[in-house]
């Protein structure tokens, strides 16, 4: 017992001991001192490095786990990736960095700028200037020999004198017009050889809300107007009263609808796509604003039909008018029948329009108001048809098998051939 009383003492003496040597060491100074002794910086640097690694580790790990309400879709759908978000924000910006200096330079040397001739007074300096008041549209060059298509927005006056500017500020008159009743195109020819034709492209490819690119020219030396739009609608029909729907096999009436609107002096202006391809010719439809272009398509057929002609455009003709079923909702049963999809062969007294043209391919054939149209060459006829593309598509004066509802309910496989105009 007295050995154990011995180490307790011991002990308490030792305790009090260190409590006042801590005591005498916070009161010697407030001040933190460093030690004296260099720290090893190797050490510390490899340290915090695999601390930085594990925190990234345990932090993916982590979300990954527990993720957050706001990044979850609440339909349970798969979310967007942040890449594609990103890429959605700034895609004018690639697109602009794709059309480069040399690009848009090139660009423009396949278009034109077109002025209303102005009388030269000799006695009047500023007045002989031309500006954006004699510019009336845009051309876009076809042949290295001085073809040029433009539309009738630009072009309404075969009469009148037009003074046509290249990119690198070349003036030529007009020597010769030629004129699409179908699509409202116009062939001009100048008297220059070596031009750059345009190089067109397609639609297929370009998805709606794609960034495309519209070139105007101007008087500055190979310095064009460049702006960035979206596509919107592909092929889109303007409806400004219910009468528009109604479509023709003799005229172009559906469009590329963009997702800005532009000046009349931007008509007949190139679209293009982010390879340098025309796509579409921006189109003046009598409105304040352009916002429309005619898709390069119509404007491809034109092209390869004048050049096997040179005199004219022929175009493939079937001569009705109908309503697309797929497009109109609140027609009369009947007249649709029960039919969801199909063409109705359709006219309007009041409007002065024929069903069927008198002598046309589709008089020949027997066709008339009321009958319906389900499938050309068995091809159903569906929304994403546009029954007046496919036609224009064919080759010049295609035999083609219509498969139809008669008005007396019989079906029948109606066989004729296109006829061809100008």
């Amino acid at each position: 017992m007295k050995k154990d009383s011995t180490n307790k003492a011991n002990i308490n003496e030792n305790q009090h001991a260190k409590a006042e040597t801590i005591r005498e060491i916070y009161a010697q100074s407030e001040d933190i001192k460093l030690p004296t002794k260099h720290l090893n910086w190797t050490a510390v640097f490899v340290l915090a490095t695999l601390c930085g690694l594990l925190a990234g580790f345990f932090g993916g790990y982590w979300q990954a786990k527990s993720e957050p309400a706001w990044l979850t879709n609440v339909n349970d759908q798969e979310t967007e990736d942040i890449g594609t978000i990103l890429d959605l924000a700034t895609s004018t910006d690639r697109l602009s960095r794709d059309f480069n200096i040399l690009t848009i330079e090139s660009l423009s040397g396949q278009t034109v700028a077109i002025y209303q001739l102005k009388a030269f007074d000799k006695n009047e300096d500023f007045d002989n200037f031309y500006s954006d008041d004699n510019l009336v549209g845009q051309g876009l060059i076809i042949t290295t020999d001085g073809w040029i298509v433009t539309h009738g927005g630009v072009i309404n006056d075969f009469n009148e004198e037009y003074l046509v500017i290249t990119s690198d500020r070349q003036g030529y008159n007009i020597e010769e017009f030629i004129y699409d009743k179908f699509a409202d195109l116009v062939f001009i020819k100048i008297d220059q050889d070596n031009l750059k034709p345009i190089t067109m492209g397609s639609l297929s490819s370009i998805a709606n809300n794609e960034d495309l690119v519209v070139i105007k020219n101007n008087l500055r030396y190979r310095q064009p107007s460049v702006s960035y739009v979206r596509l919107s609608n592909r092929d889109y029909l303007p409806v400004t009263e219910t009468s528009d729907y109604l479509r023709s096999t003799e005229n172009l009436r559906s469009f590329i609808l963009l997702g800005d609107q532009f000046p009349l002096v931007y008509a007949g202006a190139m679209l293009a796509n982010g390879d340098s391809e025309i796509i579409g010719l921006l189109y003046s439809n009598g409105e304040s604003t352009i916002q429309y272009a005619i898709p390069i398509f119509y404007i491809k057929i034109a092209v390869t039909n004048f050049l096997a002609d040179l005199e004219k455009i022929p175009r493939n003709s079937l001569g009705l008018s109908y309503l697309d079923l797929a497009e109109v909702v609140g027609l009369s049963s009947d007249l649709h029948r029960g039919y969801s999809k199909g063409l109705l062969v359709y006219g309007n007294e009041q409007l002065e329009i024929e069903a069927v043209i008198p002598k046309s391919a589709a008089a020949q054939a027997k066709l008339e108001q009321g009958d319906i149209i389900l499938a050309i060459n068995d091809q159903e006829i569906t929304a994403k048809d546009n029954f007046t593309k496919i036609l224009q598509g064919l080759a010049l004066g295609t035999t083609i098998t219509l498969d139809t509802i008669k008005t007396d309910g019989t079906e029948e496989k109606i066989i004729l051939t296109l006829d061809v105009k100008p």
